[in-house]
């Protein structure tokens, strides 16, 4: 959505009680709007409480509209798509393939809602962790979205955004920057430099650059985008923030560890604020944080803000999420650079065995913990007490 989300979000919300009083709360125009309204607070940043408010909508349509009617499916859609974004992407991957074959017979396999939802199951099926099926499923989907859609509408562009994280995720950032080059130049010509989408757009490259070995390309490109971000969507629009976490990452790895974690540090308190201390962006950036403290010369301190996070990234994501397995391996790093090797390669010992079950044995991941545990256990050194082995 482009344009002033905010003044759209307030001239709905100022309208949505004369629509109550006049045709009643469940007056089938009435939930429109009550969509409508959900739908610019998101744009406009407000992501708390997206699903709760979706999830309210689904059974006053239902009863309303009935099971099948399209209103009632758009707003399944959302509910699915919320569920995603709330952190359980393997339920959203779930939910849109069981309403797929509901869209497809009640609004016909090339309605822009059908095609909508087909990428929504490509970008969940990613995030539940087989970005192969999701490259396949979008492969058999591009080519209905240019037919059906055009080439620049904004579900093919989002189809072609995804795709290409897929590819960098799969090891090939080079081609995923070129492709969001490509992406970035389309969005400027038709919706304009400063255009929401087309400043998403830009973050993605930037981003991209950056995972394809030039830390400082992202760090100028962020801060190069970080005024428009402030001035077309506000200080603390949830993409805003985003690029500021980006920016302190990328400062960290072109040799500026200190100055990103002061910048980590300044943006932490305004996630926890807007999104909950425990939304899953906002512990990942705690997670970066520490990372960042241990990079600037802290490692005690990285190590135990590391082993703070493990419970809390359990709790939120699941002890198997790859976010969680990726904590862990931080975690016996830091333990290992603040002087206990022998830890370290234990914890990476029972680590490994969970990393390759779940993600396989030539994940990055795996691999990394693989070398992680060699490392440790050949800078081991035994301890002796009174010429005892410890």
């Amino acid at each position: 959505m482009g344009g002033d989300a905010a003044s759209a979000r307030d001239q709905y919300a100022a309208l949505l009680p004369v629509m109550e009083r006049a045709l009643g709360p469940a007056h089938p125009s009435t939930l429109v709007l009550r969509t409508c309204l959900i739908d610019w607070t998101e744009a406009a940043g407000g992501t708390t409480g997206m699903l709760d408010r979706h999830s309210e909508l689904l059974p006053l349509f239902t009863e309303v509209r009935g099971a099948s009617h399209p209103d009632t499916l758009a707003v399944a859609l959302n509910v699915a798509r919320s569920i995603g974004t709330a952190g359980n992407e393997t339920s959203a991957r779930d939910q849109c393939a069981r309403l797929l074959p509901v869209f497809e017979q009640v609004l016909g396999p090339e309605h822009r809602h059908t095609l909508t939802l087909r990428s929504e199951l490509a970008k969940w099926t990613a995030a539940a962790g087989d970005r192969d099926a999701a490259l396949d499923l979008s492969e058999e989907l591009l080519p209905d979205l240019e037919r059906v859609l055009g080439l620049h509408d904004e579900v093919t562009l989002a189809c072609w955004d995804h795709v290409a994280g897929w590819i960098g995720e799969s090891g090939d950032p080079g081609n995923a920057r070129a492709l969001c080059v490509e992406l970035v130049g389309v969005r400027e010509r038709v919706l304009g430099a400063e255009h929401p989408d087309t400043l998403r757009a830009r973050e993605r490259l930037a981003r991209w650059t950056g995972a394809a070995g030039d830390p400082a390309g992202e760090r100028d490109l962020d801060v190069q985008l970080l005024p428009a971000m402030n001035r077309v969507l506000g200080s603390e629009h949830p993409l805003t923030l985003t690029l500021r976490c980006n920016l302190a990452s990328a400062t960290a790895r072109a040799g500026d560890p200190a100055t990103a974690r002061d910048m980590q540090a300044e943006v932490l308190p305004v996630l926890e604020r807007g999104w909950g201390p425990e939304h899953p962006d906002v512990i990942g950036l705690r997670h970066n944080l520490a990372t960042t403290i241990g990079r600037a010369g802290d490692e005690t301190i990285a190590r135990d803000q590391c082993a703070a996070l493990i419970p809390v990234f359990e709790r939120v994501l699941g002890p198997e999420h790859p976010r969680t397995l990726h904590l862990r391996l931080d975690l016996s790093t830091w333990t290992g650079v603040a002087g206990d090797a022998n830890a370290a390669a234990r914890q990476c010992a029972v680590l490994l065995p969970l990393a390759e079950r779940v993600l396989g044995a030539d994940h990055p991941i795996s691999l990394a913990v693989r070398d992680s545990r060699d490392t440790w256990r050949s800078r081991w050194r035994p301890r002796l007490r009174g010429g005892r082995l410890l």
